[in-house]
């Protein structure tokens, strides 16, 4: 519970003290998260939530136009996540180290290793790879890896609780009763 309670003074405190320049680095982080896959991976887990909400409701026959309603926030609340995230990379990385990881994702090189076996990328692929996760910003990312999932664990679970207990609630409110 301790390190929930430090990592919000930390989270608060950094919210509070973002400057101009703190928004653009801001800005430069949502680039790299749409790039290394985090945005896609948590538009999956958003339509995860929902599989598990109709599942959950699967006996009050929802009408399919009240999932599509309730889908409708679903650029918001990615958008909201994004912001959030940024503060957990913020918290373990520089401009210049997010600006050098936003420049490797964006090769295909890297576009491939995120979506298919290392062994199938071709020896230069591997080797622009290598050099990457052998240089310094590859090194402090391998070495942060625990902290920045820690961190980002803790937001990303947040998020979930609450897009899960929003939804049941309009749910419940508009009516529906979840299985017993």
């Amino acid at each position: 519970m301790k390190m929930s309670y430090s990592f919000l003074t930390l989270f608060l405190t950094i919210c509070f003290s973002v400057s101009a320049q703190g928004d653009v680095f801001q800005l430069e982080i949502m680039e790299l998260l749409q790039c290394n896959g985090t945005q896609e991976e948590y538009s999956k887990a958003y339509d995860d939530v929902f599989v598990l909400l109709k599942k959950n409701f699967e006996t009050a026959d929802v009408p399919d136009p009240f999932w599509t309603d309730l889908k409708k926030g679903k650029e918001k609340s990615l958008a909201e996540v994004t912001q959030f995230l940024t503060f957990a990379y913020r918290n373990h990385f520089s401009r210049p180290e997010i600006a050098e990881m936003t420049v490797f994702y964006q090769t295909e090189a890297a576009q491939k290793m995120l979506k298919i076996n290392t062994g199938m990328l071709t020896e230069t692929e591997n080797t622009l790879i290598a050099v990457f996760q052998n240089g310094n910003v590859g090194k402090k990312l391998a070495a942060n890896r625990q902290g920045l999932t820690a961190d980002i664990n803790e937001i990303a679970g947040h998020w979930s609780r609450d897009l899960f207990a929003a939804n049941m609630s309009a749910l419940i409110k508009a009516g529906y009763s979840p299985k017993q």
